[in-house]
């Protein structure tokens, strides 16, 4: 797991591939070889591995979570929305479900409806960066800038000055919206070093202006 969460999957799914030798019935190793196959692109493998563990229990919302992140990916959008109702269903106040929602509904072009949902986000976990953080992503998409600063400052102010994705967003929109190139970069340098894969892309971009 925590090599997925530092973007390492080719070796977790190395691991995983070890693991499931010994432990072939482990669901949550299962999962994660899902979500390791979905960002390599092993598009059909992973969704194999989820159709498997979802016909042997219905109820598995982290399955239906990560099958709709699949679905996302192939533009597949009202099944991912239907898997991820279904995770709702089952557990109304998984935050990890409404983020998804929210995702995908923004990647609709149905920014009014992921709102909603950011909302619900910030409500359901008031002390939580990520639904500031999904709140700001929805407002930048909206063209609402100055309200999407206002979240991820929120975030970096109030909650965690060492948030990479909220630095990130921050600074992406000072660069893109407001011309402000020296604290873009200062808030992008600060995304790199704490680990942010997507900071490098937007400094090279302002050197290269």
């Amino acid at each position: 797991v925590e090599l997925i969460d530092f973007f390492r999957f080719e070796e977790a799914k190395i691991l995983l591939e070890e693991a499931l030798q010994y432990f072939p019935n482990e669901q949550n190793f299962k999962i994660n070889m899902g979500i390791c196959k979905t960002e390599l692109n092993e598009y059909s493998d992973a969704m194999e591995i989820f159709n498997s563990i979802l016909s042997k229990d219905n109820d598995c919302y982290l399955a239906y979570i990560n099958r709709a992140i699949l679905f996302r990916k192939l533009e597949k959008y009202s099944k991912a929305i239907k898997d991820l109702e279904k995770a709702i269903d089952i557990d109304e106040c998984d935050s990890h479900a409404i983020n998804e929602i929210v995702i995908t509904y923004s990647e609709m072009g149905k920014n009014k409806t992921a709102l909603e949902y950011a909302k619900i986000l910030v409500e359901t976990e008031p002390e939580e960066e990520y639904g500031y953080l999904i709140l700001g992503f929805v407002y930048s998409a909206m063209g609402k800038n100055n309200k999407a600063l206002k979240a991820f400052n929120h975030i970096l102010n109030e909650m965690n000055p060492f948030d990479h994705w909220a630095l990130l967003n921050r600074g992406k929109i000072l660069f893109e919206e407001f011309d402000e190139t020296e604290k873009a970069l200062k808030d992008l340098e600060f995304a790199q070093t704490l680990g942010n894969p997507y900071a490098s892309e937007i400094i090279e971009e302002i050197y290269s202006d």
